[in-house]
């Protein structure tokens, strides 16, 4: 399989579906865990996907309005096919009309390297953790993922919030923001929700460094908790208001 040929297939994957176990997906997955330009491609797809789709839902009342003919092939046995160029569909459709607008902030951006500002880092991880995100390492032990994250060079040394270690983690995995690196772990609250945490360089972000505690910000259903902490950027995130953040730091 080729570099081209993995990209049209996990062009169409959808993290935290079924499609994580499908054969379909297993040759692509397997070669984007072994190619870091691939991988790294795959991340920001991924993430990339997941804001158009947020921006068309909230711009396009007539989206949830599908044909009875796309509806009815969706459930037959070319489902892959059809999903695939509803999505184009919909783009093309509704994101014309959105381009031009959304062109400066969301397009150009995701696509730049260097530093971007916590705004956009917040902006474009939260929405990537929106739907629960598939793992580079699942565990329950905090020492192998720190094990994990050090080894491979996405941090140096991982430091976590007091207020997490009550928290089982999950697992992590890596994330690029601006072709920097991007540590994620995720944690499981009391009552079954997720809290992400995400570490990043200091050079990742545009603009003076965090000072005077937590930054914290509202996005959408979920609130994040940002800090400097020496050459690292912290940040928090966890569905509900700002009690349910700080709960954690």
């Amino acid at each position: 399989m080729t570099r081209a040929e993995a990209r049209e297939i996990l062009g169409v994957y959808r993290p935290g579906t079924e499609d994580a176990d499908d054969p379909f997906f297993a040759e692509a997955l397997k070669m984007a865990a072994a190619d870091e330009e691939l991988a790294r491609w795959f991340v920001e797809e991924q993430a990339f996907d997941n804001l158009i789709a947020e921006k068309l839902a909230e711009n396009s009342p007539a989206r949830s309005e599908a044909p009875e003919t796309l509806l009815a092939a969706l459930s037959s046995g070319s489902a892959r096919v059809v999903r695939w160029d509803f999505r184009r569909a919909l783009a093309l459709a509704a994101g014309l009309a959105l381009l031009a607008s959304l062109a400066t902030w969301l397009l150009l951006p995701a696509r730049e390297s260097g530093a971007g500002t916590l705004a956009a880092f917040r902006s474009e991880m939260v929405t990537f953790v929106k739907l629960p995100p598939a793992l580079d390492l699942e565990t329950s032990d905090l020492a192998k993922v720190r094990s994990f994250l050090e080894n491979r060079g996405i941090v140096q040394t991982v430091a976590v919030p007091g207020g997490t270690d009550r928290l089982p983690p999950l697992g992590c995995r890596a994330l690029m923001f601006r072709g920097h690196r991007v540590a994620l772990i995720c944690f499981e609250r009391e009552d079954g929700e997720l809290v992400h945490l995400l570490i990043a360089d200091r050079d990742a972000m545009a603009g003076p460094a965090l000072t005077g505690g937590p930054q914290y910000a509202q996005e959408g259903e979920w609130s994040t908790a940002a800090w400097n902490e020496g050459d690292r950027v912290y940040m928090l995130a966890t569905k509900g208001g700002p009690e349910a953040v700080r709960a954690y730091l």
